[in-house]
C-alpha cells in the first residue's frame, strides 16, 4: 500500500502590526520571475498572524509560551501569571520582536527564563523612556542589521553610500523596505522603495 502525504506551505507573520499586505503568491512575486506563474498550481497561500493564534490549540510547551510571549511583548494581553518559558524559546521571544534589550539580557543566562518578570521591567523602563515597547533604538538596529545582511545575499554586495543610506532610514523605511524585499534586484530599486515613505 503507498501513502500519500500533502503538503502545504504556511506563511506566518509575526509583527506587532495587523497585517495589511499582499496575501497571495501572485500579488508577492519578484517582477523579473513573473513570467513562471503559468508554472504555479496555487494562487492562495494561507498567512497567518500569530498574535491571532489560540495558543491553546497546540499540545507542544514551547509552541504555547511562543505565541503567549509574543502577545505578552507586543501588549496584546495584560499580565495575568507568571510565563516561565524555555531558554530556547526566551532566545527566539527576543529575536521575533526585535527587542535588543531582551535578546541581549537572555542570551546570557542558562535554563528557564521569567519572561513575565522581564516583560514588566521593560515595559516600566520604555514607559519611563516615552517609548512603546518593541519600538527602541535597539529594534531598528537589529532591523537594519538583518536587512542589510539579505540585501547582499541578494545583490551580492552593498556600496558604503547604499549601506549608510539604510542606517539612516526611519522604521517606515525600514518596515517598507523588509516588505519588498523580493522585488529588489539592484540599488536603485533600494532607493525607489526608500522614497515612497
Amino acid at each position: 500500500m503507498i501513502m500519500m502525504y500533502g503538503v502545504m506551505t504556511l506563511a506566518i507573520y509575526y509583527g506587532e502590526k495587523k497585517w495589511n499586505y499582499a496575501r497571495n503568491y501572485r500579488a508577492m512575486m519578484n517582477k523579473g520571475i513573473r513570467h513562471l506563474r503559468r508554472y504555479m498550481n496555487v494562487e492562495f497561500h494561507p498567512l497567518i498572524e500569530m498574535e491571532k493564534f489560540d495558543e491553546g490549540l497546540f499540545k507542544n510547551k514551547d509552541n504555547q509560551d511562543l505565541i503567549k510571549g509574543l502577545k505578552l511583548l507586543y501588549g496584546k494581553e495584560k499580565m495575568t501569571e507568571k510565563l516561565i518559558v524555555s531558554h530556547e524559546v526566551a532566545c527566539l521571544l527576543g529575536t521575533l520582536c526585535h527587542d535588543e534589550r531582551i535578546y541581549q539580557a537572555i542570551k546570557a543566562k542558562r535554563g528557564e527564563t521569567d519572561m513575565s518578570d522581564y516583560v514588566l521591567r521593560i515595559s516600566r523602563e520604555a514607559k519611563s523612556e516615552g517609548i512603546r515597547l518593541g519600538r527602541s533604538e535597539g529594534r531598528n538596529e537589529g532591523i537594519i542589521t538583518t536587512l542589510i545582511k539579505q540585501l547582499k545575499q541578494r545583490l551580492g554586495d552593498l556600496s558604503k553610500e547604499m549601506v549608510k543610506e539604510i542606517n539612516r532610514s526611519n522604521k517606515k523605511q525600514l518596515d517598507h523596505l523588509t516588505l519588498h524585499i523580493f522585488d529588489i534586484e539592484s540599488e536603485e530599486d533600494i532607493k525607489k522603495i526608500l522614497l515612497e515613505k
